[in-house]
């Protein structure tokens, strides 16, 4: 059965604008697979839960307030209508590798956005609009430190 997430973006990777384009021209939400930590790679929290064909809504957290990007739903290459853009996925997870492509160059020309530190390469989800109404932002669902949450 699919589930929903909630997942807060902000600036502190890029800014608004370069995010609209990533997800509304590309359909694509850059997201790495591992932490940045020394030692043992550790997957971030989610993203390993997180599979096809779930529904992630998606909003942009700034100091004037908060920008609604809509809902959208996981997708694989072979359901992406730019599906070229990818070369597979990163083991155990729905994370799309990001191959050589426009895509490509638009993330590697933007400076908030750095490859998987433990791949070497950009990673994310494909994503397509899921047609459902986006539930309104609300800050106490997000505990901690986490930009995703279960709905």
């Amino acid at each position: 059965m699919s589930k929903q997430w909630l997942y807060r973006m902000s600036p502190t990777k890029e800014n608004l604008d370069a995010t609209r384009t990533l997800v509304e021209e590309f359909g694509f939400i850059a997201r790495s697979a591992y932490a940045k930590r020394k030692g043992n790679p550790q997957f971030i929290p989610h993203v390993r839960t997180i599979n096809f064909s779930d529904t992630v809504h998606l909003y942009y957290l700034m100091e004037e307030g908060v920008e609604v990007f809509g809902s959208f739903r996981i997708v694989g290459p072979a359901k992406h209508p730019k599906g070229e853009q990818f070369i597979g996925m990163v083991p155990k997870t729905r994370l799309l590798r990001v191959r050589d492509s426009s895509l490509l160059d638009l993330l590697t020309s933007l400076e908030g956005y750095e490859p998987d530190p433990n791949l070497g390469e950009y990673t994310g989800w494909g994503v397509v609009p899921a047609g459902l109404p986006t539930p309104p932002f609300r800050a106490d669902r997000f505990r901690g430190r986490n930009s995703i949450v279960e709905l």
